[in-house]
């Protein structure tokens, strides 16, 4: 998260006219009351215990490892510091999940899961907008709805049992985004949300192309030898 706010901020800063300082302060206000709302929360909502919870094992890391992290993070933010793309800066977020990972098979993990939940968070975002189309500057009708779409996805979230649980977290996160940047009283926001989800759709592919070359040149040396 610290390396996707500062090239956030950074883009914006070379591609737009924003007050810099200011939205500094806006993003540290943001943290401070995201803190305290989600203390207040699990006061009031404890969560349960989980059995066999421990804290994550360690991982020794690679120079080689730490190179291609290195390499694809900042290929990603040169690409978005010479072209003018400042929608493409949330595409950063897939990169830097998947350019920390330690093994080639969590990174190729990282990129589906990734795909199931941003591009699909994209999907139901738009299926949302169309449902509330011209109802969108009615508050009761619009608040109903964000609740019963809010509402659907966390009862996933406490129900849903396996590896897949794990996925509706990052599912709602990727839903209320396009829902709560680009749509307004008077635009929906259906080409910057599928603006969005095409952006993240190349994104991964790369990434997921990017694998898949890597592991044939990884096995064809290996036949060699």
């Amino acid at each position: 998260m610290p390396t996707i706010n500062w090239i956030l901020n950074v883009v914006f800063a070379l591609h737009t006219t924003m007050d810099m300082p200011q939205r500094l302060h806006e993003v540290g206000l943001a943290i401070v009351v995201s803190i305290c709302v989600t203390k207040l929360f699990l006061w009031l909502l404890p969560p349960k215990p989980k059995a066999g919870f421990g804290k994550p094992k360690s991982t020794p890391v690679t120079a080689k490892q730490r190179l291609i992290s290195v390499s694809l993070i900042g290929l990603g933010l040169g690409f978005l510091m010479i072209v003018d793309l400042v929608s493409g800066a949330f595409c950063m977020v897939p990169v830097i999940a998947a350019a920390t990972q330690t093994s080639r098979k969590a990174y190729l993990n990282v990129v589906k899961s990734r795909f199931v939940t941003q591009v699909g968070g994209c999907a139901i975002a738009a299926v949302f907008m169309l449902l509330i189309a011209g109802y969108q500057s009615n508050f009761i009708l619009y608040g109903l709805g964000l609740f019963a779409l809010i509402y659907a996805i966390t009862h996933k979230i406490y129900h849903d049992q396996g590896p897949h649980q794990e996925l509706h977290a990052d599912i709602l996160l990727a839903t209320m985004l396009p829902i709560q940047l680009y749509m307004s009283n008077s635009e929906l926001g259906l080409s910057n949300t599928f603006l969005r989800g095409w952006e993240l759709s190349c994104t991964l592919g790369i990434l997921a192309l990017f694998y898949f070359l890597t592991t044939t040149k990884q096995r064809y040396v290996t036949e060699l030898h």
